[in-house]
């Protein structure tokens, strides 16, 4: 049986206000990414460096080629939860990838040794691998309560 690996296509983060990241995270509010788009990580500078939050957005292709899933996954602080879990007292903790700082190559290094631990059978075993990290964008398109808020 041939196994199939997916590698991590493109990551990067909107760094538009508060004020607009509940448009971000809409369905359909994905953009093409290109060579700018990916250094939007690492150009990233959260206004309080121990307690922020960002929509992470991965793509993942399969090794073979054949195009590519996209992914959300929230990445926040310690201190950003606390905050949350004030206003909100119980959060389902699924797709937060918790962080103590902004560190793109850190992150991006967890999130690719992630995905290259994963193999599966078919592509579709592989995207409900990485569902325990990110949310798949395309899997629940019209249950609002995928959606990240």
């Amino acid at each position: 049986m041939n196994e199939v690996r997916a590698r991590v296509c493109a990551l990067y983060t909107d760094q538009r206000s508060r004020d607009e990241e509940a448009k971000v995270v809409q369905f359909g509010d994905f953009v093409a990414i290109d060579a700018v788009e990916e250094s939007r990580l690492e150009n990233y500078k959260p206004d309080s460096p121990d307690a922020f939050s960002y929509l992470l957005t991965i793509d993942i292709c399969p090794l073979d080629g054949g195009g590519a899933a996209t992914f959300d996954a929230r990445v926040c602080t310690p201190k950003w939860l606390a905050r949350r879990v004030g206003e909100d007292p119980i959060i389902n903790g699924l797709h937060f990838i918790i962080v103590d700082k902004h560190d793109p190559q850190s992150l991006r290094t967890f999130i690719e040794n992630y995905v290259n631990s994963l193999s599966a059978s078919t592509w579709s075993d592989i995207l409900d691998k990485i569902e325990y990290l990110a949310h798949w964008a395309d899997r629940y398109p019209d249950d609002p309560g995928h959606h990240f808020s």
